[in-house]
């Protein structure tokens, strides 16, 4: 038996956190860059790279600075403070293989965009 109770869900006696969508703007707005989205308490990233909808946290893995105004290159997003490169076609991996940046599940419904956190 399975219970949603307040964002949390109870599996056998665990409990696991389930995510919630939460509306980030028009799919109008998005271009083939990254913008910064408020999704609940959670600054986002969200753009179209190599023509496929993506969505990470705008907070690079290793020194917690603002990715606010990342360098981009194709499916390649760098932090601006210590060069970190992540590849968000492959769930944010950074290349050479240290920890990634997160990523979060995003979709278009009836033209608005929504993430999951």
């Amino acid at each position: 038996m399975r219970k949603i109770l307040k964002g949390m869900e109870i599996r056998s006696s665990e409990w696991t956190m389930v995510g919630i969508w939460h509306d980030v703007g028009s799919a109008d707005s998005l271009t083939d860059e990254l913008s910064l989205r408020v999704a609940g308490k959670e600054n986002v990233l969200v753009g179209r790279i190599d023509g496929e909808l993506r969505a990470c946290v705008a907070k690079c893995p290793h020194a917690g600075v603002a990715m606010e105004r990342p360098d981009i290159e194709g499916s390649i997003v760098t932090c601006p403070l210590h060069g970190w490169r992540f590849d968000l076609n492959c769930n944010g991996r950074e290349i050479h293989g240290y920890r990634p940046l997160a990523t979060r599940d995003v979709k278009i419904e009836n033209g608005t965009i929504f993430v999951m956190v």
